[in-house]
């Protein structure tokens, strides 16, 4: 009776998986493959393939980095906002402090025909004032009651994805901020169009389009610093004033120069 040589049979090597690039960049970020997902507990649901991970990474940067803008630019509207009212109650004071000068005047000259006149100017001087106090108090209070326009309705219904994409929708709402504040006046259709030409251009991937090369931003940080250049001058500036004009500064709405432009004028400087 002949043994019977057994074999074992051959176990061929398996070729090692080469990660792709995005899948490299993927797990710098954090991402893991969907075995190692579900062996940590967690939903398959729940877990992203790697190019998805690294967009929804970028959205993420994107909006915050939106975020920050508008903190921003809404900083620059409350100084601008603080700013005008400064120059508004200046004015008033201004001619209101050389009304009662000429009233003193023509008291001491005995110009009672002028003294009249004098003070129906303050009184009419006065009357305007309370008047664009009540227009200011008004205009507060319609911006602090947003209403849903009729051009956004239609534009929503063309863009589905405010609908289904939280994180496009989050975006979009700062993009829209951003520019509105930065435009007073603007007319919504125009915010609209320029919040979808953003998104699109931002997340191309999102509409079936490949992304392009980031512009190159050194042209466009050469012109902030050159607009955003300040000169010193001898015109002298309270703490209230400096806070003021340094937000202007800093977010682009005014130079340093235009700043203290428009602050001669009020003081007479």
């Amino acid at each position: 009776m002949t043994d019977e040589v057994k074999v074992e049979p051959k176990v061929e090597d398996k070729a090692p998986v080469v990660p792709s690039e995005v899948e490299v960049s993927a797990r710098e970020q954090g991402w893991v493959s969907e075995e190692e997902w579900v062996e940590s507990g967690r939903s398959a649901d729940e877990w992203r393939p790697a190019k998805e991970f690294v967009d929804r990474g970028e959205l993420y940067k994107s909006i915050h980095q939106t975020k920050r803008e508008l903190k921003q630019t809404q900083n620059a509207l409350t100084a601008l906002q603080k700013h005008h009212q400064f120059v508004f109650e200046k004015a008033h004071q201004k001619a209101i402090d050389e009304l009662k000068r000429e009233k003193r005047m023509a008291i001491k000259n005995e110009d009672f025909e002028r003294l009249e006149a004098v003070e129906e100017e303050i009184e009419t001087t006065q009357e305007v004032y309370n008047e664009q106090k009540k227009s200011q108090a008004v205009v507060e209070q319609a911006t602090q009651t947003p209403t849903i326009h009729p051009d956004f309705v239609s534009w929503q219904a063309r863009n589905s994805w405010y609908e289904t994409d939280v994180d496009l929708r989050e975006f979009a709402d700062a993009v829209g901020l951003v520019y509105a504040n930065k435009n007073p006046g603007i007319p919504p259709q125009e915010v609209l169009k320029h919040v979808e030409k953003q998104i699109r251009a931002k997340f191309p991937e999102k509409f079936g389009a490949q992304k392009t090369a980031a512009p190159n931003p050194t042209a466009s940080a050469d012109r902030q610093k050159t607009r955003t250049a300040t000169k010193t001058d001898d015109l002298q500036l309270d703490d209230m004033e400096r806070d003021i004009m340094h937000t202007l500064v800093k977010t682009g709405v005014m130079t340093e120069a235009e700043y203290k432009a428009e602050l001669r004028k009020v003081k007479g400087a």
